[in-house]
């Protein structure tokens, strides 16, 4: 079963080499998740894929209750996706398993969910619901943070020397080719270390890099050159790698951050791993999670 599995990630790999055809995002009806499907929307317009829309009922729920809780997505996404066309989907059982399955059933490439569910507050602790989905999706996870003004303007693409964050980093700008990508690298590693000043600004860790770590990091320089469209700036910079990314970002005014979700375990579960969960607890950005399907390091 196995190795079925990763036969089929090879055969379709998740964004990377061409953009998302199929989009499915999740919705609990809430006007928060109402931005979810703004933004899903707003990519299936750009991207000419098609679109679907699930909501996932409780277990314990009446079977004769789904056609009222289509009635509702469909109104639902009538007064947030625009004019995107949309497909709706309602399911009974467990959330996170219902959407899942749904993905894989419709070979969805790309999952859109909220980091909230129903009655969050801004600043609350990431919902459950997303996490979990974040750990556990075989493809790339798009959580939603704020409200679609436009399309992304500016995206951090944080990357190590890993092959999955490469191919996140290439996920990311096939998804949002219109913007300005910065290439980021932080580093623990003796070997990676870039003294910087207190208060030095992203332009000054820039010049540091030029000047003197380019024979450290070969593989940044060359993924910098493979990445299309090119990112506008390549960043190195010492340190923890979860608060760097994301005071980057911030400094940045980044409106998404893409990076790797981890390797799979053999259950095919993703192992998220600290950077991805502590990048989505403190993230003011939006986040793209691309998991490694391949097991690739």
């Amino acid at each position: 079963m196995r190795r079925r599995r990763r036969a089929h990630a090879r055969r379709r790999p998740p964004l990377g080499g061409a953009p998302p055809a199929h989009i499915l995002v999740a919705t609990d009806f809430s006007d928060t998740a109402g931005r979810v499907v703004a933004r899903a929307a707003a990519l299936a317009r750009e991207h000419h894929a098609r679109l679907t829309a699930i909501h996932v009922l409780s277990g314990r729920t009446r079977a004769d209750t789904t056609d009222s809780a289509e009635l509702r997505l469909r109104a639902h996404i009538d007064r947030f996706a625009g004019n995107a066309r949309a497909d709706t989907v309602i399911r009974i059982g467990d959330t996170n398993s219902a959407i899942v399955e749904e993905a894989a059933a419709r070979t969805a490439d790309l999952l859109v969910i909220g980091a909230h569910g129903r009655g969050a507050t801004v600043g609350a602790r990431l919902g459950g619901t997303a996490e979990t989905l974040a750990r556990c999706s075989r493809i790339p996870v798009l959580v939603v943070k704020n409200a679609p003004a436009d399309g992304y303007r500016s995206v951090v693409l944080a990357v190590d020397s890993s092959l999955i964050a490469a191919d996140a980093a290439r996920a990311g700008t096939t998804l949002t080719p219109a913007a300005e990508h910065t290439l980021f690298h932080a580093g623990t590693d003796p070997g990676e270390h870039v003294p910087r000043a207190p208060g030095a600004d992203t332009q000054g860790v820039r010049e540091l890099r030029e000047t003197g770590n380019r024979a450290v990091h070969p593989h940044i320089e060359q993924l910098a050159r493979d990445l299309s469209p090119a990112p506008v700036h390549t960043l190195i910079d010492s340190g923890q790698p979860a608060p760097q990314i994301t005071t980057t970002a911030e400094r940045l005014g980044a409106d998404l951050i893409v990076l790797g979700a981890g390797r799979h375990s053999p259950l095919g579960y993703s192992l998220l791993g600290t950077t991805g969960h502590a990048v989505l607890l403190r993230s003011g950005s939006d986040v793209l999670l691309v998991p490694d399907t391949e097991g690739r390091r």
